[in-house]
This record gives C-alpha cells, structure tokens and sequence, in this order.
C-alpha cells in the first residue's frame, strides 16, 4: 500500500484538492488527505499522461478517502519493477467528521439509586483506543508487522508503522508527531512541490516555556537567529530543545537557550554550473570530490538560477532525480547559455557515521535594546563506526600517515586474479600492458574479460583531478573502463580511504541600540577544520575566523533645515573572514561572487566594506546608492558603487531602475576589468491588463594592466523585453513576454557582435467550468550568430519548450477528452541495465553463474523469474550526454451512448481511444519530433528512447452486471538504445472480454486474445523474441448461499516463437478451483487448487532447448505444475485486522516449495 505525496496546485484556488502518488505493480488502494467528499467530484490522471475512467479504471469512496485503482491500470500501466505517478483531483468537503461518535453512557452517582435498568454486558461499551492517547488528542495510523517463512528461504519479517498524532497530551504539554516506517529504501520521487517520505519520525512536544523535537528534522536559523556566519539549514536526525525564559529573576531579560544532538545523513556540498543553450537538462551535481551519481538526500536541495529561488515540481520550475543526482528544468524555466544556475544540497557519501552536536543561547535586554547570542556546533565523523568502509588496521595506518592528502590516504585498485586452470582464461577482467608514454613506462590496463591475458582485477574511483603523471581513464559502463592518457580522464584504479572528518564552528554576536534610530552590532566567528581525525600532520586541521560590525541608521521622517526629507536609512558593514573559515552553510548569497566580480575560490583573507543610503521621500518612491569595496589580500580588488530608484503606486503604474559599476583588479596578474550594468523596468495597470517592458544592459571590458586592447571575459548585452499579462481574471490568467538580446563578445582586441537571440513566452491558465480546463506554457528561443562567430565553432540554436493540456468533458460527461503535449530541447544517454540482489523472493531475475567464465555477470546471465527471484533490473543512464528533442503526446477520448438521447441500442455502447507518443530523438531537424511526423520516429539513427501506444475499447453495456462485453484492439512499438545493445519491440493485441449473469447465483467471465511480442535486437539478445500467442480464459463464479462461494477456471493457449535463434512452441492449459467463505461481520476464507501444464518444443540457436522463454510461457515452466494456497483476513475487532497466506506448489519436476506468510495490522 502506498501513502499520497501531497501536491499544492492551482486548481486549489477554485476549491479543488490535487494530490499525487507512486503506484507499483501490487498496489492498489490509496488514501487521500480528506474524507467526506462527493466521490463525483474527482479524477484520477497518470502524470504527464492520460485520465483514467471513473468506475472501469477506479474507484473512489469518498466516505474513507480511499481511491482503489481496477486491476487493468496496474497491469497495463504499470511496469514489472517499476513505478508510476498518478495525480488525484477532488473538491473537498468543507468541514470534516469523526469517524465515529458514540453517546455517552449513563452512570448513576455513588450512594444513588438509578431508575434506568442497567445495561446489559454484552451492551457494555467498548474500550476506545483513542483514550489511550488521551482524550484531546486526534490520531490516524497503524501498525502492521508480518513474517514470511518458506521451505527454500529464510524467515524474513516485514513492518510498517504510520502515526499521526497532534493534541493536547497534558496540561501546558501539547504534541505533534508524524511517524511513518515502511521498511521500504525508496526515496521519494523530485516531481512535486511538496515531498511525503516513505520513512520519517517527527515528534514535537512543547510548552509555554519549551519546544522538544524527536527523529526527523530540518535544523533551521537564518540571519534573524543565527547570525551572519550562523545560517544553517540541514536534515537532521535525533533530537533538538529549545527553552525559553520568559524573565530572569536578577536582570528580567528575556533569554533561550537551545540545544541540538543528531546524526547527519549527508554531507552539505555546492555545485555552480552555467546553462547550455537549448538545453533543459539533465544537468549532474558531483560530490565535493568529483563523485558522479551521487544520491541526494530528498527535499534538502535548493536550486537558484540567475539568483532566483527555483521551486521544485513537474508544474513548477524543475525537477530532481535524487537516486542518481539529475536536475532538469521544466518547460515553464526556459535555460539558456546566460543561465546561472546554483545548487546547495546533502549528499549521502555513507562512509562513517556523522554526528552533529550543537548549542545556541540568546538574551535580550526588557527594552530590546541589547541583544546577544551565540552558538556553537560540531559535526564529526566517527571512525570507530564506518558504514560502507573496511578500517582496519592497515587502513587506519594509512589515514594516520596521509594527512589531508586524499590521494596518499588510498590503495591500489588493481589486484592479481590469475588463470583458471580448467578454461586457460584469465580469472581477471584487465589485460596489464606496460607502455613508454613521454619517456615513462606506466602499466596501462585494457578490458578484455574472457582473454587468456586478463590476469587482473580493478576497481576505479572518480577523482576530481587526475595528476599529469598518472593514468586516467573514462567510464564506458558499469564494470567497463578505458585509458584515457596521463593526466586525463575522471577515473584512476585506486581505492580510495575515506578520511575521517570533523568541522567545528562558534560565532558570537551583539546589537545595541545607541540611540534612537540609531544601532550598532557585531559578530565574531571561527571555525576549526580537521580533514583528517586520524592524522597529527599540520595540514590535517586548519583554522580560521571571521567578523563583522555594521552599523544602522533609521528615521522614519528625516529634516534638512525645514525641508522633509521623508524616510531615511543609512547602513555601513564591514566583514572580514581568514582564507581557512569554514561556515556551517552559505554566507553569501548566490549571486555574491557575480555581484562583485570575484573568482568562485576564496583562497586569501577577504575584507568586505559597504555603505548604503536609501532615501524615501514618499511612500511611493523609493531610493538608494550603494558603495563598497572587496579585498581579497595578495589576491583581489573589487570597488563597486551603484543607485536605485523606484515609484510603485501599489495600484497602476510601477516604475524601476538602477545602474551599478565595478572595478576589478587581479594583483598578481595584474588584471583589470570595469563592468558596467544598467536595469530599467516599468508596467502600467488597465482594464485589460498590465503591459510593461524590461530593459538589461550589461558591459564588461577586461585588460592585462593599463593597456586598452580587451582579452577574453570581454562582452556586452543590451536585452529589451516588453510584457503584457492579464489584469487578475479567476477563470482565464495568461502572460506574453517578447525578449530582444544582442551581446558582443571579444574578437581581436574589441568588442564585435557575437550573436542575436529572440526569445519568446507566452502562458495561460483557463478555467471555464468544471467541463473545460486549459493550460499551456510555450517559450521560443532563436540564437543567430555571426559570421565571424560560427567560424569559431559556434552554431545556431533554436530552443522550443511546450506543455499543454486540456480537459473538456461536455454533455454530462458523455463526452470526455483529455489532451497532453509536451516538448522541450534536452540532453540523453544511452540506457544501462544494471542488476541489483535483493532479498530471496522480492527479485524477478535470478543469476545463473558464471557461464562464459569472465569473471563478470554479463546480462545474459540473469533469467527472469516467476518466483523466488533475488535481483532486480535497474534502468540507469550512461556516462556520454548528447542533446536530444523530447517529446510527450498523448489523447484520450471517450465517449458514453447513455449520456446521449439515441436508440436503445446505440445508447448501450461506449468507446474509448487511447493514443500515445514519446520519442527522445537526436534528429537535427526538430521539427520532424514536435510536429509528430511519425515516419521519423523510431529510427535506431536518432531514436534514444521511444514508445508508441494506441489502444481502443469498444464497450457494450459497459457497467450492466448481466451481460457486458469489452473489444480491445492495442498496438505498441517501441525502441531503447542500450548500451549493450539496441532494442526494438513491437506488441499487437486483439482481445474480447464477456461478462455474463448465468442465473441468480453464476456468473462468468470470459476471455479471449491473440497476441503478438517481438523483440529485435543487433548482435546476441536472449531476449529476442518473436510471440504469436492466442489463450482462452473463462472463470465461473457460483454462490452457493449467503456466506459460501465458488469458483472454477479453465484456460488453454499456444505461444509460437518465429525467432531464427530461438524456433518452438508450447501448448498450455491450466484448471483452478477455489471456495471462499465468508465469516459474518470478520472476513473471508479462500482456498484454491491450480493445475498447470505447458507442453514445449524449441529449438534455441541450433540445440534443444530445456525450458521455454519466459515470455512465452509468462514464466510457466515446461511439464505439469501444481499450486495449492490457503488465504484469510480476519478483522479480530474494529480496530486490528489479521492476514494469514499459505502457498504449496510444485513446478514440472522441481520439489515442492512451502511459503506462508502471517501479517497483523492495527489501525488507531
């Protein structure tokens, strides 16, 4: 079962409810945030895809919020192993119920005599598990606790705990918890605004005078609380207090103190990259070494582009893959070559444990005139508790003898594996080859498992730099390296030793009110860095410390003479932080370094001054001028003086500009650069809408020393920008904006035109009634450069982005069409399959041994598997990006005879027509991929991934229970480049279903399908397939009496395959017979007995095959096989709910296997 990942959307504002969820193959029922509602208010849609039929596809109750998803959406929508996201809109109700209430019972006084006969003991009242939380408090959750036992497996035991709890628990004591354990390792998916995590422990007790949080927390203080050198803001794990002294006795000041001790999942990093024109993404964060493919830790990224704070969500700004460290930008964020684009997260590195320990206290004067506070905070890693790392002795030698030299702290990847002496082959997977590079002779390593020569092993760690005298090499694909040349490449056959770390921080900080308007504050800080805990080297700590004073002048109606000034604000700050001053988290914001010109490195002192003075002389306008100075010792000057001005009647007309310049100075090189940057911005309000324009202008000149011939970082940009949006419409909000951008850039000592570029954006939302809805997002970018330009290598670009859909259910919902489009300009890989052991039983691949004997699990040697699979298949990207159009389309259109005034006859049918399209093509002209020209699709030149659907219903009384019949006809095609291989598929079904009502206690169902699977692929695929398979399936269902009922099936089949390699056939049938009772107010009982029998003949590269393809068969194995099991669910009282499983079976000549599996679920 799943849990709902809450979304905000638009639709809230017109009082409907979106919330979204992750459904796998064995999911079915979803709950959602509201109980009580109109089970027709709602939808269900795939994300980024098609709406689901009410009543055929789902099922909503809106008495206990509940969405139960029909077995044909989990089987056709859902793959295998795989998941998939699905939005729920509804209109809640606007108040909300118990669920339950009961009256209070009467009790006579003591020493009373009642005239009311006493109840009866089977009338007494039933213990309520809410008293065992205290009658105030509001509760929801449960317990489940389950163990599975089988004959070829060990006892493996499974829990899920879900608790919500928030209410007075005692006087002055008042709690909010939220606890969730699913036992699941999944993160949650980067696609919505808001994240529910599948695992987390959140208590929150507090007090008038305390607050405790327990488990799970964001550990936050911005500059208000912590200062400027004690922001932070992390995920934590353990326990945090705050205490709050009202008044204290000698002095009556207000103070808190605060503490803080938990463990750290992540390590905090940042990563700064520009945007690449026409490109949306991925773009990759690395780990603070280089590491690729990190996993980030859910909801602790903040992502900035161009200084804005970015949101994340599939309707929003971007979104995160966190299993692999991928940003990509949606289609409402157009990225071009100007974007600067800034992420601050926490990654999980999992070598050592990371404990954080930490302090806060501040006090304040009765007239808050004096204020002081201060903290403290240590995060430290535990050597003596590594999670993924093998420290032993020789290692912790090592690390001792290394400082903070990661490179010296590491071991040889490479290792000696010899020869097998049965096949003569090398055990390795690496020919070593000694080579003279440069004069040198360096061992260079090739991949060549299965030689004679591959006598060696390696394992390859990612660095950030390879140095010029080692080998490098690139990553092919998993297990896979290449030489890359000395000095090159992101690999070296090394092992790295992570070092131990520990990072110490204390800051203190004071503001005094001098006068009246009128303050003063200061803050001292200093950090103590130790890259290595186990090493007494000097260069494995280092400390440093940092300061500011500032100092504020206010007065709310300044005077010069007799002359009113109106508001007045001066302010002057001078900050200096040493070159070794590590703060928790960002000080600067993520422009900083931008703003003043500066290198991204600070690697000497730095001495910040500026004075600002904003003036406003009515509450419309407002002023300033600013004028700063940056040093950066032996390093850097940076002078910047800049003013503002604004006019903002808050009603119609809106007026802004400014313009600041910079100076800055490279000492040792003697590098001189002036910028220049101007900023102008106005918008007038009337009846239909609020047109405006933005004007940027930004010049950069760059010399060595005095001379006047500019060099490289030279350019200048004039960008004009008229807007028109919408004056303030509910149903109908839209926005156009026209940006106009010339930008030079240095050629021969001056400043030439570079380039031209034309953006265009235009967004609308319409909302005409709960019948129509409408949004659409497109932008258009078109980047000309000049001749001179494209010489050097550059080359036009054209960027379109596109995402619209519509939903339009006229006529009573008889007709319902739902429309999705969305395009956009990203970058791709080539897919890898990689297979992951799991435990016995939850996999559906099983490994088969080393069959070529190289040393490697080659693909072809993992099966899959009906039962007792200890792996799965993971789909992940290869190392090589490219850039690629992507495109989503997809169509839904139904239509119900009954909704319509038509004959009898007519109005029993109903249709449904599904089509969809995905490509991901690297087809230059990309108007063959979004103007869905067909014939260009699936081209194994220029097709990465792609998949088409069409899929039509043809309904006949589709919801009558006495007779219904459903034609299906569906077609897929697909393509996936692989880095194995390509793969092309191609699925054909053409099936009827008949519902029947045989009599007042039989009914049947009957089904019939021919089928076509095909798999193609170049070079040498097990999985190469071409199915003609044709089966006939029909399940009675007979009710004997009221509690008793039972069924029985039958099916046959014949599955050919036409695949030269793999000729043959098998001939199937299968009987099963089942009773089910149902115990009375408590559950049900269900027993059943299948028999299953697939006569095979193929013949597979030449030789007899042993056993058919799995997709053949559909994992039925050659011979009779037998399944027997036995199924309950006991609800023991209201409130705790009992499921006990048993299942026997015995497959072809295999033994027999035992599986039960017992699971109690309490629900408070």
């Amino acid at each position: 079962m799943s849990w709902l990942l809450p979304q905000t959307s638009p639709a809230q504002k017109t009082g409907r409810t979106d919330e979204s969820f992750l459904a796998g193959r064995r999911d079915s029922v979803f709950f959602l945030e509201s109980k009580f509602f109109d089970p027709a208010t709602a939808t269900v849609a795939i994300i980024s895809g098609r709406s689901l039929s009410p009543g055929r596809e789902f099922v909503v109750d809106g008495r206990k919020g509940t969405v139960t998803l029909m077995p044909s959406v989990l089987r056709d929508e859902i793959p295998d192993s795989g998941w998939v996201g699905f939005e729920v809109s509804y209109i809640p109700a606007p108040f909300r119920f118990k669920d339950q209430y009961r009256l209070p019972v009467a009790e006579a006084l003591e020493g009373q005599r009642s005239s009311v006969a006493a109840p009866s003991r089977t009338a007494a009242r039933r213990e309520n598990v809410g008293d065992w939380f205290g009658t105030g408090l509001q509760r929801n959750g449960s317990i489940m606790r389950g163990v599975t036992i089988g004959s070829n497996r060990d006892a493996a035991l499974t829990s899920g705990f879900r608790l919500q709890l928030a209410g007075p628990l005692a006087e002055d004591v008042n709690v909010v918890a939220a606890l969730t354990d699913e036992n699941s390792p999944i993160q949650p998916e980067g696609t919505t605004q808001s994240l529910r995590e599948v695992d987390k422990v959140a208590i929150d007790v507090s007090g008038r005078t305390y607050a405790v949080t327990l488990g799970d927390f964001v550990y936050s203080r911005d500059r208000e609380a912590g200062g400027m050198f004690g922001v932070i803001e992390r995920k934590f794990q353990g326990a945090r207090a705050v205490m709050h002294f009202d008044a204290l006795p000698a002095h009556a000041w207000k103070s808190e103190v605060g503490v803080v001790g938990a463990s750290s999942g992540g390590r905090y990093h940042t990563n700064r990259f520009q945007g690449s024109e026409g490109n949306q993404g991925p773009y990759r964060l690395t780990g603070r070494y280089g590491e690729p493919r990190i996993v980030i830790i859910a909801g602790s990224e903040r992502v900035t582009v161009n200084g804005e704070r970015m949101t994340r969500g599939e309707i929003q700004d971007y979104v995160i893959d966190y299993g692999s460290g991928e940003i990509t930008f949606t289609s409402r964020r157009l990225i071009t070559a100007a974007a600067r684009i800034v992420a601050d997260f926490e990654y999980a590195d999992r070598q050592y444990a990371r404990n954080v320990v930490g302090a806060s206290v501040s006090s304040s004067s009765p007239d808050n005139r004096v204020m002081v506070r201060g903290s403290i905070l240590q995060e430290s890693d535990d050597d003596n508790s590594p999670l993924e790392v093998n420290l032993d002795a020789a290692a912790r030698d090592i690390l001792r003898r290394s400082g903070a030299d990661r490179l010296s702290a590491s071991l040889s990847g490479v290792q000696y594996a010899g020869i097998d002496s049965v096949s003569g082959f090398g055990r390795g997977q690496y020919i070593r080859i000694d080579s003279v590079i440069s004069g040198r002779v360096v061992s260079i390593l090739r991949f060549a498992p299965g030689d004679s020569l591959a006598l060696f092993s390696a394992a390859f760690s990612p660095v950030d730099a390879v140095p010029a005298d080692s080998a490098g090499y690139n990553r092919i694909k998993t297990g896979e390296y290449q030489f890359a040349g000395l000095g090159k490449g992101s690999y070296m056959p090394i092992r790295f030793i992570p070092l131990p770390q520990q990072q110490r921080f204390i800051n203190t900080e004071v503001k005094v009110q001098l006068l009246k308007g009128l303050a003063l504050s200061a803050e001292v800080a200093g950090s103590l860095n130790d890259r290595n805990r186990l090493s007494t080297l000097d260069d494995g700590s280092s400390q440093g410390s940092a300061s500011v004073i500032g100092i504020t002048y206010a007065d709310p109606d300044a005077v010069l003479g007799r002359a009113s000034l109106g508001a007045l604000k001066a302010s002057y700050v001078q900050r200096t932080i040493e070159a070794e001053f590590i703060a928790p988290d960002r000080i600067n914001d993520a422009e900083f370094e931008r703003r003043w010109d500066l290198p991204a490195i600070r690697a000497s002192q730095e001495v910040l001054r500026e004075a600002r003075v904003s003036l406003s002389p009515l509450p419309d306008i407002q002023s300033s001028a600013t004028y700063g100075r940056v040093e950066r010792t032996g390093d850097v000057t940076s002078d910047k003086a800049g003013i503002d001005a604004s006019f903002d009647d808050s009603s119609s007309f809106r007026l802004a500009g400014g313009a600041e310049r910079i100076r800055r100075t490279l000492t040792v090189s003697d590098l001189r650069s002036e910028w220049l940057r101007r900023h102008g911005n106005a918008s007038v309000l009337s009846a239909w809408g609020r047109p405006g324009t933005r004007v940027m202008h930004e010049e950069r000149r760059e010399r060595l020393g005095s001379g006047g011939v500019l060099i490289a970082g030279s350019f200048r940009y004039l960008e004009i920008a008229p807007r028109i949006e919408s004056a303030g419409s509910d149903k109908l909000t839209w926005s156009a904006e026209v940006q106009m951008r010339t930008e030079d850039s240095t050629s021969s000592g001056a400043l030439r035109r570079a380039f031209n570029a034309l953006t265009q954006l235009y967004e609308g939302q319409w909302t005409a009634s709960d019948a129509l809805s409408s949004s659409l997002s497109l932008s258009f970018r078109s980047t000309s450069f000049s001749q001179e330009f494209r010489q050097r290598g550059n080359a036009d670009q054209r960027t379109m982005l596109v995402r619209s859909q519509t939903r339009l259910s006229p006529l009573r919902r008889g007709l319902e069409t739902d429309i999705f489009y969305e395009f956009s300009n990203q970058r791709s890989s080539r897919l890898e399959r990689v297979f992951a052991r799991v435990a016995q039983g939850t996999g559906n691949y099983a490994y088969r041994g080393d069959l070529n004997g190289n040393g490697i699990a080659d693909e072809d040697e993992f099966a899959p598997v009906r039962f007792d699979g200890d792996h799965i298949v993971l789909i992940v990207p290869g190392e090589t990006l490219i850039p690629v159009n992507d495109v989503k389309a997809s169509l839904r259109l139904r239509c119900a005879g009954s909704k319509f005034d038509l004959p009898l006859w007519m109005r029993s049918l109903s249709t449904e027509t599904y089509l969809r399209v995905e490509e991901r093509s690297t087809d230059s002209d990309a108007s063959n991929i979004y103007a869905l020209r067909l014939s260009g699709f699936l081209k194994q030149s220029s097709t990465l991934t792609g998949s088409q659907v069409a899929t039509q219903d043809v309904h006949v009384n589709e919801y009558d229970p006495d007779l219904s019949m459903r034609l299906r006809v569906q077609e897929k095609r697909g393509l996936t480049q692989f880095l194995q291989n390509p793969e092309r598929t191609y699925g054909n079904e053409r099936s009827i279903r008949i519902r029947a009502k045989l009599g007042a206690e039989l009914a049947n169902q009957t089904d019939v399908a021919v089928r076509r699977d095909r798999l193609l692929s170049d070079g040498s695929n097990p999985r190469e397939r071409d199915l003609t398979l044709q089966s006939l399936q029909s399940d009675f269902t007979y009710r004997i009496e009221r509690q008793w009922e039972a069924g029985w099936s039958v099916g046959a089949g014949t599955a050919g395959n036409a695949h030269p390699a793999a000729r043959g056939s098998a001939d199937m049938n299968d009987q099963s017979v089942r009773i089910v009772y149902g115990i009375p107010g408590s559950g049900q009982l269900r027993a059943e007995i299948r028999r299953e029998e697939v006569v095979h003949a193929a013949v597979r590269n030449g030789s007899l095959a042993q056993s058919p393809q799995f997709e053949m068969t559909e994992g039925r194995v050659a011979g009779k096989s037998w399944m027997w099991q036995v199924n309950t669910d006991l609800r023991m009282t209201d409130l705790i709910q009992v499921t006990v499983s048993y299942l026997g079976r015995k497959e072809g000549e295999g033994k027999i296997v035992h599986t039960a599996r017992a699971e109690a679920r309490a629900v408070f």
